[in-house]
Order: structure tokens, then C-alpha cells, then sequence
């Protein structure tokens, strides 16, 4: 009943006689007998060695806009009190203590994680989620507690959850982040661990990722990601792809699940080989890794035209110049391109926007412009936002943009804009800005903004305002190394997507590799294949053997290949 806040997901309901557990309809519209309750999980966490990380209402569901009053909230935080004791308490005196002894567990399950909520987000989260951390910390201080960014990988409820963190990090020691998108963004998006902050207690842990298919090239992509969250495991210390198990002809989405079953039969999805490979050749530390692509040349440098824009707001904008090292640019009224407004340019080059459009550029294209500092006078003259201004511009949909006096007047940033759609997120060092940036109307603003072969920077009146770093670009072949302590092997993952054999030249440091001889695993194929209950091996891993390996060697990866290779040090620890 998603009106009665009781037929939330209780704990207390799921453990006892199968028969007394009350069944319940969930959010996501699946009905639940809780057959499989908290208890059943904890024992099957111990079969396999896992380690649980049960998660618990926060007393506040966004999804149906209720919230339980903060004087009612303590009977929620004893719920989250009463499962840590259930789950590793040794007073026998405890009546949850009790109750796992009377369900056949003498011996706690010595439970190190919780999270408290799911896919939550805003100050209604917050302020309750604080009351739980402190009553949890204070009395079991060796819990990690697990609280969340909400649905999105960037946005609003991403940099609210992350600056509360950051501000309150003794009381979360993980943010538990969930996005599915798709799988070109997975290869886009390799690096975004590479500039989170290091210097904070609130570690990542990525509790539902996958892309929107389980097609090879689905698969792929994720793998390409997966290097990035390995390489940058400091930050992510946890990751789990979701979702895990889906019947067929029984799911309320069409995005991508690990394992297909029916009544009888299952199937084994490209993405849950991707997976199965990762977790199965994981290592003690990352090792630096250099990668070549012989005979590719490639140069990710900032670089593009210029631009101006307006958000809901009637701006302009004039003294426009370009300085490059050896020119100076002035733009014709002629060369101007523009979209999505009420533009228009006089004889005096200056430009005006007096719609209420939102995302309104015109823009200079100039694709091999690098290395130069964008001048200009810009006013707003009414609207309830700035102005922008573009740089790094191929055309009206794919540019970085500063937005000065964005955010509802209130601060300045750079955005990625690609493909029209903007991207942000608050916890990456990247980002650099003052915060409080506001303007006037009817007054001219000096702006200034510097592009670097890789940086941002942007002046309001000679005031530094806000500045952009552009994180290392990876692909189209993507890796990722480690050391294994145990085998003494050092593991290279290599994710080749472009559609034709690659020649690569590998550098790995650390361990001396002291064998020619590696194992190599090996995914490959056309990107459009899926295993179906038809053709359960269309995608599978193989097994080959490299022969000339070494900390520097060639590796001729396959067209559309996820390769692992195991290079022998002869340290083995076994």
C-alpha cells in the first residue's frame, strides 16, 4: 500500500516463520512474499564470502513524496539499532539477539556495512538521515554507514548529497550512487573517478550502474568504465552491478539485467561475463599502465569557437575579442551562427538575445582555434538568471559553457555541454569556483575567459569566478592494472571498441614480469549480439596464450575486445 508508510520495507517483517511474514506490494510494482527475508540474506552473504550491506527506509520515500515527522523518526532509528544487533550482537540477554539464536544462528554474522535509504536525495533525506548516523555512530562506531546521491550520476540531487558529504563527512562513510545510462556514456565517462576528491572519509560505492542493453556493445562499454573504477579503486571501494536476476516476460523496464531466467531454464548475459571477469582478476594495488596506440595519433585538446547564450533571460553582449598567441580575432556580424532565441546583431557587433528561451546560443565556429582568451562586455537586462558564455565550441550543442549567474542568480560554473544536454557534478576537483556570483541588472560586466590545451578559466571583472580542468580522455582503448599478492601476477585489462584490430604498445610498472608466457582471456564479436535462451554462447570468454610478455610488449587487440592478461613476476605468495 504505497499510501501507508508502515508497508514500507520493515526488517521485523522478514524474519520468523515464512508463514507470518506479510506479503507486500513494492514502489517498482512487484509483489513480495519475503520468503527471502533480511535473515536468509545474511546466511547466504556467509556461504559465498560476501560481506552484507543491508539498507533500510530512512523513514522518508521520495518516490511517493512521504516523509515520517522528525518527533515520530526514533522508531525507525531503533529498527536500524535492533538490526546491527540482530546481525552481530553477542548479549544473549538481547531480544533480537535472541531471535537470530532462535532461527538456528548462535554466531554473529559481523555485519560491517549499513545504508540507510534508497535513492534518496534532498533536505528531507538529510535531516533525517542525520539523526539515524549519529545515534548509529555513537553507539557502534565500527558501522560504515551508507547514505545516497539519489537516481542520477550528475544533477541536482548528485551535488546536494555530495556538498553534504563533504560538510558532514564524519557521518558517511560511503555514498551510494546509482545511474543507469547509456552505453556511449560508459565510454565517455571512463575518467570520472579520476578528479573525486581523495582527501575525504565519504568513499563511493556504486550500488547500481549498467547500461541500457545486453547487447555485446552494452557490455563493452561497461568494461571500458570498469577500468576507470578500477584505476581509481582509493575512491570507489565498493561497486555492484544491478540489476542482478530478471524472469522474462516479468519486468516493469526494458534497461539491461545481468541474468535472465524463466521457470526452467537462465541465461548468462555479456554483461555478466564482463562482470564475472572483473571481480575474478582483481588485484592488492593498481599499477601505472602507459598505452600506445601505434600507428593512432590522438589530440584531446580544448579547442573550438566561442559563444554567448541565455537562460530565460534578455542579455547583451559586445567588444567581443579572441587573442591567440599570434592573432588577434574579431568576429564579422556575418560569421555569427544562432539558435533557439530572438537574436539579433547591429552595426556595431552588438549582440542581443530578448527571448525567454531557455539554452540560447549564437556562436563563432572555429574548429582548430586552441591556446586563447575570449574578452567581452556582457548585461542582463531581465530574466531571473546571467549570461554564458561558450567556449571550446564545435557547434550550438556541444561546447563548454560558463554560466555566470546561474543556478537562479546565485554562482558561476563550467559545463560540458554535448549534444545539448549539460553535466556537472560536485565532488570532482576539476571544478573550481567562488560561489556567490550575482548580476544586476542593466549593468556591464567585464568577462574574461582563458582556454588551455586543458583548462578553464573565467573572470567577472577581473575577479576570478570559477575554472575547469579537463580530466585525462581515455578510448578508444581503455586499461587498467593491478597487482595480485597472492598469484604474484600483474593483471592488464585492455577494452579495444573501435570495429578493427588494434596494435598496442603496453608499459607497465611495478613487479618485474620474469615470464614470456601469459594467460590471456578474450571477449570478442559483433557488437550487436546478445545470448538469448536461443543461443545462450554467442558472447563468450576465451582463452588464448600470449608469448612474448614483458613490463613493455605489443598486444594486437581484436576488434570489439575485452582482454585480461595475466603477466607472471614469479612472487607468488601460495
Amino acid at each position: 500500500n504505497s499510501n501507508d508508510r508502515n508497508s514500507m520495507y520493515r526488517w521485523k517483517n522478514t524474519i520468523g516463520a515464512v508463514t507470518d511474514r506479510p506479503s507486500r506490494r513494492n514502489n517498482w510494482r512487484y509483489n513480495q512474499s519475503l520468503g527471502l527475508g533480511y535473515f536468509e540474506y545474511f546466511q547466504f552473504c556467509e556461504d559465498i564470502g560476501a560481506k552484507p550491506l543491508p539498507v533500510l527506509p530512512a523513514g522518508y520515500n521520495p518516490h511517493m513524496e512521504q516523509a515520517v515527522p522528525l518527533d515520530e523518526i526514533q522508531e525507525w532509528i531503533d529498527d536500524a539499532l535492533d538490526l546491527i544487533e540482530f546481525a552481530n550482537g553477542t548479549d544473549e540477554s538481547n531480544e533480537w539477539v535472541q531471535k537470530r539464536i532462535q532461527m538456528g544462528h548462535k554466531e554473529p554474522f559481523n555485519m560491517k556495512y549499513i545504508g540507510i535509504g534508497n535513492e534518496q536525495y534532498g533536505d528531507i533525506y538529510f535531516e533525517r538521515y542525520e539523526e539515524f548516523a549519529k545515534q548509529i555512530h555513537e553507539k557502534y562506531p565500527d558501522i560504515n554507514l551508507v547514505t545516497t546521491s539519489g537516481t542520477a550520476s550528475s544533477g541536482s540531487s548528485n551535488e546536494f548529497a555530495w556538498n553534504w558529504a563533504n560538510e558532514h563527512e564524519e557521518l558517511a562513510d560511503r555514498m551510494d550512487e546509482h545511474y543507469y545510462e547509456t552505453a556511449d556514456w560508459f565510454r565517455q565517462h571512463a575518467y570520472r573517478y579520476d578528479n573525486y576528491r581523495r582527501d575525504t572519509n565519504t568513499k563511493v560505492f556504486l550500488g547500481e550502474y549498467a547500461s541500457k542493453g545486453n547487447a555485446w556493445y552494452n557490455a563493452l562499454s561497461e568494461a571500458a568504465f570498469m577500468t576507470g573504477i578500477e584505476r581509481n579503486a582509493d575512491v570507489v571501494r565498493m561497486a555492484s552491478y544491478a540489476p542482478m536476476f530478471a524472469k522474462y516476460g516479468n519486468t516493469q523496464w526494458s534497461a539491461a539485467d545481468m541474468i535472465w531466467f524463466n521457470n526452467s531454464d537462465y541465461v548468462l548475459t555479456p554483461n555478466y561475463y564482463v562482470q564475472s571477469l572483473f571481480s575474478n582478476n582483481q588485484g592488492d594495488y593498481s599499477l601505472p599502465t602507459e598505452v600506445k596506440l601505434n600507428g593512432i595519433e590522438k589530440d584531446g585538446a580544448l579547442q573550438g569557437g566561442v559563444a554567448v547564450g541565455s537562460w530565460g533571460t534578455h542579455n547583451e553582449f559586445k567588444d567581443i575579442e579572441v587573442k591567440t598567441e599570434n592573432s588577434t580575432v574579431t568576429v564579422d556580424k556575418s560569421e555569427w551562427e544562432t539558435t533557439n532565441g530572438d537574436w539579433s546583431i547591429d552595426d556595431k557587433g552588438v549582440i542581443s538575445q530578448m527571448s525567454d528561451n531557455t539554452g540560447a546560443v549564437c556562436y563563432y565556429a572555429s574548429p582548430d582555434m586552441r591556446n586563447y582568451t575570449l574578452s567581452l562586455k556582457a548585461r542582463k537586462l531581465s530574466g531571473g538568471e546571467g549570461f554564458q558564455i561558450g567556449v571550446a565550441a564545435d557547434d550550438a550543442l556541444n561546447y563548454y559553457r560558463v554560466n555566470i549567474g546561474g543556478w537562479g542568480n546565485t554562482t558561476a560554473k563550467v559545463q560540458h555541454i554535448v549534444n545539448g544536454v549539460s553535466s556537472s557534478s560536485g565532488n570532482v576537483a576539476e571544478q573550481s569556483y567562488v560561489g556567490n556570483v550575482h548580476i544586476n541588472d542593466n549593468e556591464w560586466y567585464d568577462v574574461t575567459v582563458e582556454v588551455t590545451d586543458d583548462e578553464i578559466k573565467a573572470y567577472l571583472n577581473d575577479e576570478f569566478i570559477c575554472s575547469y580542468k579537463k580530466p585525462k580522455e581515455y578510448g578508444p582503448v581503455y586499461s587498467s592494472s593491478v597487482y595480485d599478492e597472492e598469484t604474484g601476477d600483474i593483471i592488464v585489462k585492455v577494452v579495444n571498441t573501435m570495429d578493427s584490430d588494434v596494435n598496442i604498445g603496453m608499459n607497465v610498472s611495478g613487479e618485474t614480469v620474469t615470464s614470456n608466457i601469459a594467460k590471456t582471456t578474450v571477449m570478442s564479436g559483433d557488437t550487436n549480439l546478445e545470448n538469448s535462451l536461443d543461443n545462450k554462447n554467442a558472447i563468450l570468454p576465451k582463452e588464448i596464450e600470449l608469448t612474448n610478455a614483458s613490463n613493455n610488449f605489443t598486444y594486437n587487440a581484436p576488434a570489439d575486445s575485452f582482454s585480461i592478461i595475466r603477466l607472471k613476476t614469479g612472487n607468488s605468495g601460495s
